[in-house]
């Protein structure tokens, strides 16, 4: 299974990125629409996008990591993380110790905000 992300592109078309979890399937699903499934459709894996003091939460950033913190481990003990940050080396170091790492992948991005709009879960084929 792997984690589909429509990405713009200058020709105004979409592309995709498929982010493969490592989990064979033998369907691939496919949205172009907007789509909420919900918490029971089958799922690839969770992504969080990691706050830091070029978001919107540098006001409040040690307490909104803390939260942050706990929202992966919880996510890592049952299901795969998709951690989206500009800086993976520093959050490594902020959830080593209390997060499943075994179930943690990074995805070195410039962000400048926490909310992400163009993630789609999706059943990757092998």
């Amino acid at each position: 299974m792997g984690i589909m992300v429509g990405l713009p592109s200058p020709s105004g078309s979409e592309k995709d990125l498929q982010l493969n979890f490592g989990k064979n399937m033998t369907v691939q699903v496919e949205m172009r629409a907007p789509h909420l499934p919900a918490e029971w459709h089958m799922q690839s894996g969770i992504q969080l996008t990691w706050p830091h003091a070029g978001t919107d939460w540098a006001y409040m950033l040690a307490e909104v990591q803390e939260c942050f913190i706990n929202i992966a481990r919880e996510i890592a003990k049952r299901e795969l993380l998709l951690i989206v940050t500009p800086e993976p080396e520093e959050v490594k170091k902020q959830i080593a110790a209390t997060v499943n790492m075994n179930n943690v992948r990074f995805l070195e991005c410039a962000t400048n905000d926490f909310v992400v709009t163009t993630v789609r879960l999706s059943p990757s084929v092998p």
